[in-house]
């Protein structure tokens, strides 16, 4: 078997990725409160939804309405939170 042919699976790279975010979140988290750090746990927030949504969800290979559905989903969620720290 030829080394270069044992390449992670996407599922995997994106697992891995979703737990390096996670350890990012809760380590910002963690910090001293404010704006900047709340829109930056936001952010990856974001993100990590984005990469259920396209690796777990098997929406990466599906057309584009319901990806577009679930990014928009995925922002309003946030700026729901967003707003709701804001109010606070």
């Amino acid at each position: 078997m030829n080394r270069l042919s044992i390449m992670p699976r996407p599922c995997t790279t994106a697992w891995v990725a979703l737990l390096i975010l996670t350890l990012a979140s809760f380590r910002l988290g963690a910090s001293s409160p404010g704006p900047a750090l709340t829109t930056a746990v936001l952010a990856l927030t974001l993100i990590k939804g984005h990469l259920v949504v396209n690796y777990f969800m098997g929406l990466r290979r599906v057309r584009s309405l319901w990806r577009i559905v679930m990014a928009a989903y995925l922002i309003a969620v946030v700026a729901l939170i967003a707003a709701a720290y804001l109010i606070a």
